[in-house]
């Protein structure tokens, strides 16, 4: 999806959803939504690319869900963070790195808080990703 494309998705969601929300609170909803997708670089070369192991790689075997930010879920909005991270010995998330979010910065803190208390177990390779999406139930 392109920035015009993005922008008009926006737009209409932001249209779409407003219903309820004060002149105040549908201008901070659009401000928010507007920002788009931010994207960070990645600080992991991939060591493990092209080798083959017998090892089982890592997964996470105790999840926490991110809790919804406040303000977001008030003003109904919806998007995601793309978080890498490496693993300790002892299978928790380590050096947490935002590498996308969207719209950016509303899930960051959310995303990070979570995935902090996330436990692993398998092979403890360098460099791990995952994407976390906050949606809201549908409205009835």
């Amino acid at each position: 999806m392109n920035g015009t494309q993005l922008l008009l998705a926006s737009m209409a969601l932001a249209l779409v959803t407003a219903c309820g929300l004060n002149e105040s609170q549908q201008l901070e909803r659009e401000l928010l939504i507007n920002k788009g997708v931010k994207q960070y670089p990645s600080r992991c070369t991939r060591v493990d690319e092209g080798h083959k192991y017998n090892h089982h790689p890592a997964r996470a075997k105790i999840i926490r869900e991110p809790k919804y930010p406040v303000n977001a879920k008030e003003l109904g909005i919806e998007g995601y963070v793309k978080l890498e991270f490496d693993l300790s010995t002892e299978g928790k998330p380590i050096n947490i790195h935002v590498l996308e979010s969207a719209p950016a910065g509303v899930f960051d803190q959310a995303g990070i808080e979570a995935l902090s208390t996330w436990l692993y177990q398998g092979e403890m390779l360098p460099c791990h990703a995952v994407q976390l999406h906050f949606s809201l139930p549908p409205k009835r």
